[in-house]
Protein backbone atom coordinates (compact mmCIF):
# COMPACT_ATOMS: atom_id res chain seq x y z
CA UNK A 1 0.00 0.00 0.00
CA UNK A 2 1.28 3.46 -0.93
CA UNK A 3 -0.05 6.91 -0.12
CA UNK A 4 -0.03 9.77 -2.63
CA UNK A 5 0.57 12.62 -0.18
CA UNK A 6 -0.06 15.26 -2.81
CA UNK A 7 -3.77 14.47 -2.76
CA UNK A 8 -3.97 12.00 0.15
CA UNK A 9 -5.06 8.86 -1.68
CA UNK A 10 -4.12 5.32 -0.78
CA UNK A 11 -3.19 3.11 -3.73
CA UNK A 12 -2.46 -0.61 -3.86
CA UNK A 13 0.44 -2.22 -5.75
CA UNK A 14 -1.62 -2.05 -8.99
CA UNK A 15 -2.29 1.68 -8.65
CA UNK A 16 -5.93 1.23 -7.66
CA UNK A 17 -7.33 3.27 -4.81
CA UNK A 18 -8.13 1.02 -1.90
CA UNK A 19 -10.87 1.46 0.66
CA UNK A 20 -9.51 1.71 4.18
CA UNK A 21 -10.95 -0.88 6.60
CA UNK A 22 -12.52 1.84 8.78
CA UNK A 23 -14.33 3.27 5.73
CA UNK A 24 -15.50 -0.20 4.69
CA UNK A 25 -16.93 -0.80 8.20
CA UNK A 26 -18.69 2.59 8.16
CA UNK A 27 -20.19 1.83 4.74
CA UNK A 28 -21.43 -1.54 5.99
CA UNK A 29 -23.00 0.08 9.06
CA UNK A 30 -24.73 2.76 6.98
CA UNK A 31 -25.96 0.33 4.34
CA UNK A 32 -27.66 -1.72 7.04
CA UNK A 33 -29.66 1.27 8.29
CA UNK A 34 -33.08 1.94 6.82
CA UNK A 35 -33.04 5.27 5.01
CA UNK A 36 -36.45 6.95 5.37
CA UNK A 37 -36.13 9.65 2.71
CA UNK A 38 -34.41 10.48 -0.54
CA UNK A 39 -34.97 14.24 -0.21
CA UNK A 40 -32.17 16.77 -0.56
CA UNK A 41 -30.11 17.58 2.50
CA UNK A 42 -30.41 20.93 4.24
CA UNK A 43 -28.21 23.54 2.50
CA UNK A 44 -25.63 23.26 5.32
CA UNK A 45 -25.45 19.46 5.06
CA UNK A 46 -26.47 16.53 7.21
CA UNK A 47 -27.07 17.94 10.69
CA UNK A 48 -25.75 14.88 12.55
CA UNK A 49 -22.56 14.96 10.46
CA UNK A 50 -22.03 18.67 11.07
CA UNK A 51 -22.61 18.30 14.82
CA UNK A 52 -20.21 15.35 14.97
CA UNK A 53 -17.60 17.46 13.20
CA UNK A 54 -17.95 20.24 15.76
CA UNK A 55 -17.64 17.74 18.58
CA UNK A 56 -14.54 16.19 17.02
CA UNK A 57 -12.79 19.51 16.48
CA UNK A 58 -13.94 21.57 19.47
CA UNK A 59 -14.97 18.94 22.04
CA UNK A 60 -18.24 18.31 23.81
CA UNK A 61 -17.75 21.07 26.41
CA UNK A 62 -16.56 23.79 24.03
CA UNK A 63 -17.47 27.28 25.20
CA UNK A 64 -17.82 28.34 21.56
CA UNK A 65 -20.46 25.68 21.01
CA UNK A 66 -22.30 26.46 24.25
CA UNK A 67 -22.42 30.16 23.31
CA UNK A 68 -23.49 29.32 19.72
CA UNK A 69 -20.37 30.97 18.27
CA UNK A 70 -19.38 27.90 16.24
CA UNK A 71 -21.08 26.20 13.34
CA UNK A 72 -20.30 23.49 10.85
CA UNK A 73 -21.15 23.19 7.17
CA UNK A 74 -20.75 20.04 5.12
CA UNK A 75 -18.87 20.44 1.85
CA UNK A 76 -17.91 18.28 -1.09
CA UNK A 77 -14.50 16.89 -0.13
CA UNK A 78 -11.56 18.78 1.31
CA UNK A 79 -11.13 21.24 -1.54
CA UNK A 80 -14.85 22.04 -1.67
CA UNK A 81 -14.94 22.57 2.08
CA UNK A 82 -11.91 24.86 2.00
CA UNK A 83 -13.52 26.87 -0.80
CA UNK A 84 -16.73 27.34 1.20
CA UNK A 85 -14.64 28.63 4.11
CA UNK A 86 -12.44 31.00 2.13
CA UNK A 87 -15.41 32.38 0.20
CA UNK A 88 -17.09 33.14 3.53
CA UNK A 89 -13.95 34.80 4.89
CA UNK A 90 -13.50 36.93 1.76
CA UNK A 91 -17.16 37.99 1.82
CA UNK A 92 -16.75 39.11 5.44
CA UNK A 93 -13.81 41.40 4.68
CA UNK A 94 -10.61 39.36 4.83
CA UNK A 95 -8.25 40.04 1.90
CA UNK A 96 -4.79 38.64 2.69
CA UNK A 97 -4.08 34.94 3.24
CA UNK A 98 -0.84 33.32 4.32
CA UNK A 99 -0.05 29.73 3.31
CA UNK A 100 2.92 27.45 3.87
CA UNK A 101 2.31 25.43 0.72
CA UNK A 102 -0.64 24.32 -1.42
CA UNK A 103 -4.06 26.00 -1.42
CA UNK A 104 -2.96 29.06 -3.42
CA UNK A 105 -5.40 28.29 -6.25
CA UNK A 106 -8.38 27.95 -3.90
CA UNK A 107 -7.55 31.20 -2.12
CA UNK A 108 -6.80 33.14 -5.32
CA UNK A 109 -10.10 31.92 -6.78
CA UNK A 110 -11.90 33.48 -3.83
CA UNK A 111 -10.04 36.77 -4.41
CA UNK A 112 -7.32 36.65 -1.75
CA UNK A 113 -3.87 38.18 -2.02
CA UNK A 114 -1.56 35.25 -1.24
CA UNK A 115 1.53 35.49 0.91
CA UNK A 116 3.71 32.65 2.09
CA UNK A 117 4.94 31.92 5.58
CA UNK A 118 8.05 29.82 6.09
CA UNK A 119 7.40 26.31 7.33
CA UNK A 120 9.99 23.79 6.17
CA UNK A 121 13.75 24.11 6.52
CA UNK A 122 15.33 22.02 3.75
CA UNK A 123 18.73 22.12 5.42
CA UNK A 124 17.67 20.79 8.84
CA UNK A 125 14.74 18.68 7.58
CA UNK A 126 12.46 20.18 10.18
CA UNK A 127 10.03 23.04 10.73
CA UNK A 128 11.55 26.48 10.24
CA UNK A 129 9.89 27.58 13.45
CA UNK A 130 11.84 30.82 13.83
CA UNK A 131 10.95 31.78 10.24
CA UNK A 132 7.30 30.85 10.78
CA UNK A 133 7.07 33.05 13.88
CA UNK A 134 8.82 35.95 12.12
CA UNK A 135 6.38 35.73 9.20
CA UNK A 136 3.37 35.68 11.54
CA UNK A 137 4.76 38.69 13.39
CA UNK A 138 5.05 40.55 10.07
CA UNK A 139 1.49 39.69 8.96
CA UNK A 140 -0.98 42.58 9.02
CA UNK A 141 -4.03 42.32 11.29
CA UNK A 142 -7.02 40.47 9.81
CA UNK A 143 -4.78 38.24 7.70
CA UNK A 144 -5.98 34.67 7.30
CA UNK A 145 -3.34 32.13 8.32
CA UNK A 146 -4.00 28.74 6.71
CA UNK A 147 -2.62 26.06 9.00
CA UNK A 148 -2.64 22.27 8.79
CA UNK A 149 -4.14 20.94 12.02
CA UNK A 150 -2.04 17.78 11.76
CA UNK A 151 0.10 15.84 9.31
CA UNK A 152 1.18 18.99 7.47
CA UNK A 153 0.94 18.47 3.72
CA UNK A 154 3.42 17.72 2.24
CA UNK A 155 5.97 17.49 5.07
CA UNK A 156 3.97 15.49 7.63
CA UNK A 157 5.81 17.42 10.34
CA UNK A 158 3.72 19.15 12.98
CA UNK A 159 4.53 21.78 15.61
CA UNK A 160 4.86 20.58 19.19
CA UNK A 161 2.20 21.53 21.74
CA UNK A 162 4.49 24.28 23.02
CA UNK A 163 5.05 25.58 19.49
CA UNK A 164 1.30 25.59 18.83
CA UNK A 165 0.90 27.71 21.97
CA UNK A 166 3.42 30.24 20.63
CA UNK A 167 1.65 30.31 17.26
CA UNK A 168 -1.70 30.84 19.01
CA UNK A 169 -0.29 33.68 21.12
CA UNK A 170 0.90 35.58 18.03
CA UNK A 171 -2.35 34.95 16.17
CA UNK A 172 -4.39 36.26 19.09
CA UNK A 173 -2.15 39.25 19.81
CA UNK A 174 -1.87 40.27 16.14
CA UNK A 175 -5.61 39.77 15.43
CA UNK A 176 -4.95 37.20 12.73
CA UNK A 177 -7.53 34.62 11.68
CA UNK A 178 -6.43 30.97 11.91
CA UNK A 179 -8.06 28.78 9.25
CA UNK A 180 -7.37 25.07 9.69
CA UNK A 181 -7.16 22.37 7.06
CA UNK A 182 -7.95 19.13 8.92
CA UNK A 183 -7.61 16.81 5.93
CA UNK A 184 -5.09 14.35 7.33
CA UNK A 185 -6.28 13.61 10.82
CA UNK A 186 -4.91 10.25 11.90
CA UNK A 187 -1.98 10.31 9.45
CA UNK A 188 0.49 11.69 11.98
CA UNK A 189 1.77 10.97 15.43
CA UNK A 190 1.46 14.62 16.43
CA UNK A 191 5.21 15.25 16.46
Amino acid sequence: MKVNLGIGIYRDENGNSDILPVIRRAQDMLSNELIQTKAYLNHTGLEAYCESGLTLVLGVDSVCRKEHRACSVQGMGGTGSLRIGVDFLFQTGFRIAYVSTNHETILKGAGFEIREYRYWNKKTFNIDFVGLLEDLEDAPAKSVILLHACAHNPTGCDPTKEQWQQIAEIIQRKHLFPFFDLAYQGFSSGD
